[in-house]
């Protein structure tokens, strides 16, 4: 069965579909939730419910295929060898429509393959009950310069289109590849007096032959604007406006600007499918309720064939139920209440316009012709329970439905559903596609290339052999130090900027039970490792050289461990602090937040360690970029490193003894061990506060108060946007 819940956009928000699986409800519903008759077990209903939201968040850098792999491997384990897995993949990829599209990136899909892309994955276990939120809206394109992929694979050729139109399954797109069709839609327009082009046959504005050439006469029966007054009428343009994803309309078909038999193609609804993809999407849908799962769906206005093809339709007004039944049977239930539904008329726009108040306040009237829902006299699916203690409804239609078959008998398995894959197995799956995902993001990789080539050059010609000249002693501290603050920004920066983001993936990954949070974190850690380790020791040995520091293989270790040290601690600051935050949010805290860090960690270097104030001390080890200076500075100049080269020139060279830096610093009795120490403590607990925050995120009880008080006054006064 094929459920939908129809509302206008302020009744049922995309969050509170998301809850909508959980029923968290408000202190002063009451009442019980029952499954075929039976008491519903929350945690096990939680892992029988698969939750579509309605951005299709894909891994943008793997293909169809890959994705589809991935996730039967996470779903189904060992329960199926990999031939077999195969053989479910092409199954579903073949009945999805996606065969064409197997070997296609995933950011490469236009909008309607990737919302049953988005269906695919949740298919591979075949769950018993689906939620989808809008399936028919396509979000997160831009207006303006979106790309359109073509059906031919082969031919690799992007059409840049106005507006962010929405894949066409026919084949208005197959002469894309002729030379006309490969220009862009913009492209086409300034050949004004083209006979093959929209805006060409516009000049002739009395011409019989063009679409303005008939809006002259706006008193003419056979014009276009001259049959604008009978709204209603059957054989005019406007009065088929109500129904703009109807095929046989005008606006109806404007989506697909390159049709050969469409005036300007289907650009109906520029943010969402178009009404072939969408009226495909809703028919996949009812195929997979026939299927034997449980479908449950929002969507906002949908056109009247679309709305056909639900079995069970709920409408919300105003927080109540103003009718439940067939869809078919809705427009004879509006006449029964004296509001019969224009001809030619859109029933689902007709009964929000109702519900709205536009033809007047008939909401009271409505919900209680059907009980606020618990009435089912419009009802004839036999999944829908008959209340027969309603006084709404009568006793013929009990007796009608006492003949069907009684399906709230069949009892829901009390096993309890675990991971299919096994933990370790999770984790290098997900090690496996995050590292693929990083070795095909070449932007990402080349940008943070180029910025530690970039940061190589400056450092190397700012401090070029400085390191064993005596003279530029203070100079050289200012190397170890900009070494400190590289490795504090350089991997803490793209973490605050792509995590906010990846989180929302994680969420509908680890909500459908994809794999467990520890897996996620374990792989995501080692993850991020390799190319970390890899720059930054590409970096050091680069500027350790052209910086003249001392040439020992014991001090270029211990620079090199504290260094990286650093990076995957910063990293892990920058984890603790995205996982919560939004994107502009991340970006503002995050270096608001180094800013402390970095004075603390040369607070009272050149004075008397007497002189720093008791209560400022223990604030001074807080910041782990003290214990990366101090074990710098150690590695650099401690451990009884030999006098320094002064040049000829330097009458007093106050620095020759690299303990005289040691001093006047205050470090001379610091210890490398120790800075190794409390970088690995620090690095420890930032990853426990990131794993902390980013459960607490995923829980769907979070029950701390503290935290609960102190995100609010954050978001009160020192919210900075919205991404």
């Amino acid at each position: 069965m094929v459920s939908l819940v129809l509302t206008d956009s302020s009744q049922l928000t995309a969050d509170g579909f998301e809850k909508l699986p959980d029923q968290i409800m408000c202190a002063e519903v009451t009442g019980s939730v029952a499954i075929n008759g039976h008491p519903r077990n929350l945690g096990q209903f939680r892992k029988l419910s698969r939750y579509i939201m309605q951005e299709d968040l894909l891994q943008p850098h793997i293909t169809v295929q890959e994705a589809m792999l991935i996730a039967a491997s996470l779903k189904l384990g060992d329960l199926l060898s990999k031939e077999k897995k195969l053989v479910v993949i092409e199954e579903i990829l073949d009945m999805l429509r996606l065969m064409k599209a197997r070997n296609t990136v995933t950011s490469r899909l236009s909008g309607g393959e990737r919302k049953r892309l988005s269906i695919a994955l949740e298919l591979v276990n075949n769950p018993p009950v689906i939620f989808l939120d809008e399936p028919t809206t396509e979000s997160g394109n831009p207006f303006w310069g979106e790309t359109l992929s073509t059906p031919d694979r082969e031919s690799n050729l992007d059409l840049p289109v106005i507006g962010s139109l929405v894949y066409c399954e026919s084949s208005a797109l197959n002469h894309a590849a002729t030379e006309a069709a490969a220009k862009p839609l913009r492209g086409r327009l300034p050949d004004l007096n083209s006979d093959n082009t929209f805006l060409g046959r516009l000049p002739d504005p009395y011409g019989d032959n063009t679409i303005l050439g008939r809006l002259t006469d706006l008193n003419s029966d056979n014009t276009i604007l001259g049959r604008l007054p009978d709204l209603s009428c059957d054989s005019t343009i406007m009065g088929r406006l109500p129904d703009l994803n109807s095929d046989n309309t005008i606006l109806g078909r404007l989506t697909d600007p390159y049709g050969d038999n469409t005036i300007l193609g289907r650009l109906t609804d520029p943010y969402g499918l178009d009404d072939l993809s969408s009226y495909q999407c809703i028919a996949l849908l009812k195929k997979l309720a026939q299927g034997g799962r449980t479908v449950i769906c929002s969507i906002h206005t949908p056109s009247a064939r679309m709305f056909a093809q639900f079995d069970h339709v709920y409408i919300v007004s105003s927080g109540q139920c103003v009718f439940q039944g067939q869809g078919s049977d809705m427009v004879p239930f509006l006449s029964s209440l004296g509001l019969p539904c224009p001809k030619h008329y859109n029933p689902a726009d007709f009964v929000i316009e109702v519900s709205s108040g536009e033809y007047g306040d008939h909401t009271e009237k409505m919900v209680a012709a059907v009980d606020n829902g618990r009435c089912y006299r419009w009802s004839s699916t036999p999944s829908v329970p008959i209340n027969i203690d309603s006084p709404s409804c009568s006793d013929d239609i009990i007796s009608e439905s006492s003949d069907k078959p009684d399906f709230q008998r069949a009892d829901i398995s009390e096993k309890i559903y675990t991971f299919d894959s096994s933990t370790w197995a999770q984790f290098r799956i997900l090690t496996y596609r995050m590292l693929l995902q990083s070795w095909r993001n070449p932007n990402y990789l080349s940008l943070k290339v180029g910025l530690y080539v970039f940061l190589i050059l400056i450092v190397s010609m700012l401090f070029w052999r400085m390191g064993n000249d005596g003279s530029k002693t203070l100079f050289n501290f200012g190397f170890v130090y900009t070494c400190v603050i590289v490795f504090l920004y350089v991997p803490m920066l793209p973490i605050l900027l792509q995590f906010p983001n990846e989180v929302q993936l994680l969420k509908r990954e680890y909500f459908n039970r994809w794999y467990s949070l520890n897996a996620y974190f374990f792989a995501l850690t080692i993850a991020r490792l390799p190319l970390e380790l890899l720059l930054g020791t590409m970096y050091l040995a680069c500027v350790y050289i052209t910086t003249g520091q001392p040439l020992e293989v014991v001090r270029y270790l211990q620079f090199l461990i504290i260094c990286l040290l650093t990076a995957i601690s910063s990293e892990s600051l920058g984890f603790a602090i995205s996982s919560t935050l939004s994107v502009v949010n991340s970006t503002f805290v995050g270096p608001a937040m180094a800013v402390p860090l970095m004075l603390l960690a040369v607070y009272g270097l050149g004075g008397e360690s007497t002189n720093i104030p008791l209560y400022i001390k223990p604030f001074m080890y807080m910041s782990y970029l003290r214990y990366a200076l101090e074990g710098l500075v150690i590695a650099t100049y401690g451990n009884n490193r030999a006098a320094l080269i002064c040049p000829d020139e330097e009458v007093y060279c106050h620095f020759k003894h690299p303990k005289t830096l040691l001093q006047e610093t205050g470090m001379e009795k610091a210890n490398i061990w120790v800075a190794i120490t409390g970088l690995v403590v620090f690095y420890i607990i930032f990853r426990s506060i990131f794993y902390f925050l980013l459960r607490r995120r995923l829980s769907m009880k979070r029950s701390f108060a503290a935290l609960n008080i102190v995100g609010r006054f954050v978001k009160s006064y020192f919210t900075t946007g919205h991404v």
